[in-house]
């Protein structure tokens, strides 16, 4: 064929010999009649992208005259009938093109690696592991959670003072790596971690994720904690601080008194510790004035909030997590969206933190010869029941 492959790829790609950057400002659309329809093809798509551009500047800095910035303005379909190819053809050849741009490109320097690993962050992937390998049934997110969590363990955590590191970093090897003078862990990294940690133990149940997450909590109180207006502060005690500032808004991440908050009223409803629901409430009145007048950029704590006016419910199953009545009554909490969840497992394992911590938990045993569920809110529990079909009934009774 005569055709070219630049000819090819500077047609669907939009690519011009002047550049395809108009830097020039562009009259605002005055038409107050264009609006949103619905999208049938990818021309309308483009056009609706166009009409909605236009009047905003698009090289404010001047910075991309006479250069070209790849942008797909036309379909296969319509480069193939404007070179009279089939739509496989230019599929295939505008992947050469792209692999030959690609090898190019390869050849520059790179740009700086951003390689640090962040505790908090960490913290809300392991969130987001358990929870969706809970809700979906799928193994293979709960043990990608349990193992980001071995790795905070193993690399951000100095277990001898009970301390979080803020961050790690990955070598050119692509091994662990930290620079020579560790920075200590946020609020953020302590309040997500917990966060996580105990989303983590309700999706597989394995109590050394509790008990570690309470640890962390224990240490958290004693490095944030604000003893004279209550709250957490943001960075740690340190004798060169001038000021130590608290965080009052949830944006992109949610801010670290809201996840605390959750995590204190969580801790005190699953290992039955007042001291916890009680720290809650004080840092829930230290943010008093924020909450009446801009609740809205709270709205982690907002939950928080309508959480401790309401109640936890303190779900508690009998039995080893791998018995087939055990299993049948976890599948039933778990098929359900119920606000203010807490689970707990009453395996019979005196030695963990679970049985350690509540006396109501020691009570919670199977009866009639099967395993039981119990149900708890307001600190009044519900009598056993045994079966799939009316813990169900009692769940959706419970959250009507």
């Amino acid at each position: 064929s005569s055709i070219k492959l630049a000819q090819l790829f500077s047609f669907h790609y939009n690519v011009k010999p002047s550049g395809n950057v108009d830097p020039s400002q562009v009259q605002v659309i005055k038409d107050k009649s264009v609006s949103l329809h619905r999208i049938d093809s990818i021309d309308d798509l483009n056009l609706q992208i166009l009409q909605l551009t236009r009047g905003k500047e698009k090289d404010p800095h001047k910075e991309l005259i006479g250069q070209n910035v790849l942008m797909i303005v036309k379909s296969e379909a319509q480069t193939a009938a404007q070179f009279g190819l089939d739509e496989s053809t230019v599929r295939s050849e505008l992947a050469i093109a792209r692999q030959i741009l690609y090898d190019e490109r390869q050849k520059r320097p790179r740009p700086h690696l951003d390689d640090k690993i962040l505790t908090s962050w960490n913290g809300l992937m392991i969130s987001g592991y358990a929870k969706a390998g809970e809700a979906l049934h799928n193994e293979e997110y709960i043990e990608r959670a349990v193992r980001a969590a071995k790795f905070v363990k193993n690399y951000l955590y100095n277990s001898d003072t009970n301390t979080l590191l803020r961050s790690c970093y990955t070598a050119k090897d692509g091994s662990v790596a930290q620079i020579s003078s560790p920075i200590e862990g946020f609020l953020d990294d302590y309040a997500f971690l917990i966060q996580g940690l105990l989303d983590l133990y309700e999706s597989c149940l394995d109590a050394q994720w509790l008990e570690w997450a309470e640890q962390l909590q224990k240490r958290q109180d004693e490095l944030f904690w604000d003893i004279g207006t209550a709250g957490y502060f943001s960075t740690p005690h340190q004798s060169d601080l001038i000021l130590r500032l608290k965080e009052d808004q949830d944006g992109a991440e949610p801010g670290g008194n809201s996840v605390a908050c959750q995590n204190l009223q969580r801790l005190g409803a699953m290992l039955d510790r007042a001291e916890y629901r009680d720290k809650a409430s004080k840092l829930l009145a230290s943010f008093t004035s924020r909450l009446n007048n801009v609740p809205i950029s709270l709205p982690q704590l907002t939950s928080a909030l309508m959480l401790h006016h309401d109640s936890p419910t303190l779900i508690t199953i009998t039995g080893k997590s791998d018995d087939t009545e055990t299993a049948a009554l976890l599948r039933v909490v778990r098929s359900r969206y119920i606000p203010g969840r807490v689970l707990l497992l009453a395996d019979n394992n005196t030695s963990s933190i679970v049985y350690r911590s509540s006396e109501t938990v020691q009570r919670m045993k199977p009866s009639e010869g099967h395993q039981s569920a119990y149900v708890c809110r307001h600190r009044t529990c519900s009598l056993p029941v045994h079966t799939p079909h009316d813990l169900a009934a009692l769940l959706d009774t419970s959250s009507s």
